[in-house]
């Protein structure tokens, strides 16, 4: 496992999606990823206490003998420095 990365499955990100967090956002990450391929990005994520956090994601296809089996997400934490910098919203 990669150091300071988190492996979850992509349903959880509907399930915890921060609302600060555009639709387009979303469409483009399905988009990319049915195309076969690795998205990669920020995402605001709603914590259970009401609060958020900002990850790096790398998502892409689980695939065996070509055929996909699931989604995974690999998330990076994201410093607080770079967060300020990044995400003035």
């Amino acid at each position: 496992m990669l150091p300071n990365a988190i492996w979850e499955p992509v349903v959880a990100y509907n399930i915890l999606r921060h609302p600060d967090m555009s639709k387009s956002v979303y469409a483009q990450l399905w988009e990319t990823i049915k195309a076969e391929k690795t998205w990669q990005g920020y995402v605001k994520n709603l914590r259970k206490d009401k609060g958020y956090y900002w990850v790096y994601a790398e998502v892409s296809g689980v695939y065996k003998d070509g055929e996909l089996l699931e989604y995974k997400s690999i998330r990076s934490w994201v410093p607080k420095e770079k967060r300020c910098k990044s995400f003035m919203i």
